[in-house]
């Protein structure tokens, strides 16, 4: 299928709903294009032909681990979760910090969410501190 240049986002988003940062991703760019771990020029790519990653490639990284109890915490107020980030930098952290924990311990922290309509995640709302997080997430 050959789709015009201009109309390839409109492709995107009909093909991949689900990408509602993109908004986001847009805004975090024109404020600073560059990485915020490596300080490289992400590049903005929506191209869904694309086969191989181009690690310059923006994407959204949130600052805080998913296993970490603090994800679950309300945010203060002007508190920013989500930053821009290179692929490549994104990818290496979110391995990092899945190898370094036993699979177990894995399984344990990633409790608190869930992306399957079937999961029974244990926290659903964000809890006003961290010992409550642990808490609910140890019950």
């Amino acid at each position: 299928m050959v789709v015009p240049k201009g109309a390839r986002f409109v492709v995107f988003r009909a093909l991949f709903p689900f990408m509602s940062n993109r908004s986001l991703k847009v805004e975090l760019y024109k404020k600073d294009p560059r990485c915020h771990w490596c300080r490289r020029v992400t590049k903005l790519i929506c191209d869904p032909v694309i086969h191989k990653v181009d690690p310059l490639m923006a994407t959204i990284d949130h600052i805080v681990s998913r296993y970490h109890v603090h994800r679950w915490v309300k945010k203060k107020k002007g508190q920013r979760r989500k930053v821009l980030a290179c692929y490549e930098c994104n990818h290496s952290r979110s391995v990092k910090e899945t190898l370094c924990l036993s699979r177990a311990e894995v399984l344990k922290r990633s409790q608190g969410f869930s992306l399957s309509p079937r999961g029974k995640p244990k926290i659903i709302k964000p809890l006003p501190t961290a010992r409550e997080a642990l808490k609910k997430l140890n019950a």
